[in-house]
């Protein structure tokens, strides 16, 4: 009796574990396509094949909501989309928004990580999204599993503070193995307010597909997302059923080639499957003429756009240049991956005369297009913006600092990115900006952070001593690293006191010093912390005045926002907030003395 009880508990055990297991394994021929929903989870009430919720004290969040069904009023919509538009599918629900709104980075790796390895989707959607920020562990968890599965997000609803050059898209849809999905209103013709714009990782489109971005009262890219996602399954089902096999780089050729017009803010609009003919395509995400910023006859660079292909085995067969700028191209490459192909450019400016420059990129498997860009007459130097310090290192060219790239350009100075963690000669350069200087995002979904690179600070003290120019922005955000940031300032006597001047909304500064760096400037908008001088080779160069209760008695207390010194042979400026430099508040009205700030470091150079 005994035996039997002890067999029948193994039966038991072994039944609810393969019970646990069954779900998530085909045994039949016919492939059944999984998708994995990242969001604030679907209702109890639809047809969902597992669910699953990671908002708990696990993975950063402040309580336990246990509840795997949505209570936001978010997730339900997001599912119901693609139930609306999918057949003879298997969805699966990971809930990572917690029942307050919070989002954990923890929370969403968790939920990537189990729909990749333990359910074995072949497609995530994800209507959500953060910030364009990226350190080595948001980049790697998408890059991890590219291969395997296509990955669709929302590109965000920044829309309204951004014009098409800003790349305001949020993360991840603004990596290129990402599809980011845009929103237009009743026509493609009508691009949403709200649809983020602008370019993400490589200097890519963010937004690679889109469609009407409103359901059931409801406007966002949110929407838009889960329509996206349903039309790659329904491909993917056609391209099983004829026994073809695919990689997100094919899907997004084959789509791309029923709308062949690339437009700059929202990328292709939705496709009808049924004028898909599987002809071998190429499509280069780009619009017909794309105008790059001003160069210079002393400058080279380079271009990359990224081109998705179905059917074809050698790109370069069907890709040719003409037009006159086309003999400034040195070199070009096309580097082949599974969610797609980037055409590399190296290009020269040393051109004979000042004048605009056209690169036509002619495809005769799909949309031609034409790179435009003036170059002028040699430069008058170089700067580098210098993003190895601050968490948004894997940004691009065309981010958030566009204007301020613009402005300095007008001004007859070439600018360069550095974002990867590799060797550059800063001493090439007659001024670096290092932005938003040992920047740490401190917010609800968790502390990111980049690893203090010594080396690389050791590097900015050495370029002073060789008689350079360096400018470091903090940011509101570094606060809690000021340790970090003070070890380094010591050696030029100065120091981040780790006082907050503003809160979230900007102030106006209106008290500068008297100097020439200052000259002309009557106020800008400044969010930050306070930097103040420790010697007399530096100069605080501007306060805010703040009242302050000490006993009973009112005082005004004054906060200086930066310092400008001399180190050995070189300069510096530390200014306490990098807020002023972005496109968002660059030349705005809000801000109308920035930029002469900027040209007044300039005219010291």
């Amino acid at each position: 009796m005994k035996n039997i009880q002890k067999y029948f508990a193994i039966i038991l055990i072994l039944f609810i574990i393969i019970s646990g297991i069954l779900p998530y394994i085909n045994f039949g021929e016919e492939k059944i396509l999984k998708i994995g929903v990242v969001d604030s989870g679907c209702s109890e009430d639809q047809n969902i094949n597992g669910y699953i919720t990671f908002t708990n004290t696990s993975y950063g969040y402040p309580s336990n909501d246990r509840s795997v069904y949505d209570t936001l009023e978010h997730g339900r919509f997001v599912c119901q989309i693609i139930l609306d538009n999918t057949d003879n599918v298997e969805i699966y629900s990971a809930k990572i928004a917690h029942s307050s709104g919070i989002l954990t980075y923890e929370g969403l790796f968790a939920a990537v990580i189990w729909l990749a390895e333990i359910v074995e989707v072949d497609v995530i959607n994800l209507s959500l999204g953060s910030g364009g920020i990226l350190n080595e562990k948001l980049l790697d968890i998408f890059d991890k599993y590219k291969d395997s599965i296509v990955f669709v997000a929302a590109s965000g609803n920044t829309g309204s503070t951004s014009d098409s050059s800003e790349g305001k898209g949020d993360w991840p849809a603004i990596l290129p193995w990402v599809v980011g999905v845009g929103s237009y209103l009743d026509e493609p013709d009508n691009p949403a307010y709200f649809t983020a714009k602008g370019m993400g990782y490589y200097g890519i489109y963010t937004s690679e597909f889109s469609t009407d971005g409103y359901y059931e009262g409801r406007y966002g890219t949110s929407f838009s997302t889960p329509m996206i996602t349903a039309t790659f399954v329904n491909l993917m089902q056609k391209l099983m059923d004829m026994d073809i096999s695919y990689n997100t780089n094919n899907l997004i050729a084959l789509l791309s080639s029923i709308e062949n017009t690339f437009d700059d803010d929202i990328g292709w609009s939705i496709p009808n499957l049924d004028n898909l003919d599987f002809s071998p395509v190429i499509a280069i995400e780009s619009p017909e003429i794309f105008k790059d910023l001003t160069r210079f006859k002393d400058e080279t660079w380079t271009k990359r756009i990224k081109i998705s292909s179905y059917d074809v085995d050698r790109l370069s067969e069907y890709i040719s240049f003409s037009g006159n700028g086309s003999n400034a191209i040195k070199e070009y490459t096309i580097k082949e991956f599974s969610w797609g192909n980037i055409l590399e450019m190296n290009i020269s400016g040393n051109s004979p005369t000042s004048a605009n420059y056209l690169i036509n990129i002619n495809n005769t498997l799909g949309n031609s297009v034409t790179y435009s860009f003036d170059i002028n007459s040699n430069s008058n130097g170089s700067i580098l913006f210098d993003h190895r310090s601050s968490i948004n290192s894997y940004s691009h060219q065309y981010g958030e600092f566009y204007s301020l790239e613009e402005d300095i350009r007008s001004q007859g100075f070439i600018v360069e990115n550095q974002f990867l963690m590799n060797n550059i000669d800063i001493d090439n350069f007659d001024a670096v900006f290092a932005i938003r200087f040992l920047q740490m995002d401190y917010t609800e979904s968790g502390t990111l952070v980049r690893d203090i690179d010594t080396t690389l600070l050791s590097s900015y003290l050495e370029y002073m001593n060789n008689g350079g120019y360096f400018l470091a922005f903090t940011d509101i955000a570094t606060r809690s690293r000021s340790e970090d940031i003070n070890s380094f300032l010591k050696n030029i006597n100065v120091e981040y006191t780790n006082t907050s001047i503003t809160g979230d909304d900007p102030v106006s500064v209106s008290n500068f010093s008297k100097s020439l760096l200052m000259d002309g400037i009557v106020n800008f908008e400044f969010i930050g912390q306070s930097i103040r001088s420790l010697d007399n080779n530096s100069m605080e160069i501007g306060w805010v005045a703040r009242s302050k209760t000490v006993g009973f008695e009112k005082i005004i207390e004054y906060l200086p926002i930066g310092v400008a010194g001399n180190y050995s042979l070189g300069k510096f400026v530390i200014l306490g907030s990098s807020y002023s430099l972005t496109t968002e508040s660059y030349f705005t009205i809000y801000d109308l003395y920035m930029n002469r700030f900027i040209r007044n470091l300039l005219s010291e150079l």
